[in-house]
């Protein structure tokens, strides 16, 4: 079904862990086709919040402290993509959370904040791994504040394939370098056999809190 500038299937929902095939074909173009697995999802969890607990010179603003745990799967390797959001009650708008963090599991540079970062467990491979981020209260608090509505926020565990993981990657080093004449060129990873593009799966964790 072609649906809003794109192909969408209404009546297939993808399955954990199970491979998929798309084909393409184009009598002018001939056939092009890609294959992906669906990994299992991670599991993320808030085990603590504590409000302004780090001032940020750099920003000029106070940074609360959320405390997380991912249960990663021994058995395999896994590749990830975490990111927050906050979500009213009242409105069900949502805003992007920016955050940073110490771990060194998860690659920051030194004071930066993200509104996402995707990153590996090779540092935590089948450990209940305890993350902190310092966030940013930015967007913490909505219009509908004044009223005494509690807000929510969400954080959002992705669990990447590997193909999706190296797109992801190549994507970020293309932007950050694109317009430098002095970097080497990057070229964006594509899994589509005679063809460009990426063909990918993934799977989400979600955990939330009230305040």
């Amino acid at each position: 079904l072609f649906k809003n500038d794109r192909f969408v299937s209404e009546n297939h929902k993808p399955v954990l862990g199970k491979t998929y095939t798309i084909k393409a074909s184009a009598s002018d173009l001939g056939s092009a086709s890609s294959t992906e697995k669906i990994p299992d999802p991670g599991f993320i969890k808030i085990t603590g919040f504590k409000d302004s607990v780090y001032y940020s010179n750099g920003l000029s603003e106070w940074l609360s402290e959320l405390n997380l745990q991912i249960n990663d799967n021994v058995n395999e390797k896994n590749y990830y993509r975490l990111s927050l959001y906050s979500k009213s009650d009242s409105t069900q708008e949502t805003h992007p959370l920016i955050f940073s963090s110490n771990d060194p599991s998860l690659g920051f540079d030194s004071e930066e904040l993200l509104q996402e970062i995707t990153f590996e467990d090779d540092l935590f491979n089948g450990q209940n791994y305890s993350i902190v981020l310092k966030v940013s209260k930015d967007n913490f608090y909505l219009e509908d504040n004044d009223l005494g509505n509690r807000k929510n926020i969400f954080v959002r565990l992705t669990s990447l394939s590997k193909t999706y993981f190296e797109y992801s990657k190549s994507l970020e080093r293309y932007y950050e370098t694109n317009g430098n004449p002095f970097a080497e060129p990057v070229q964006v990873k594509s899994n589509i056999i005679n063809g460009l593009g990426i063909f990918a799966g993934f799977s989400t964790s979600i955990d939330s809190l009230k305040y």
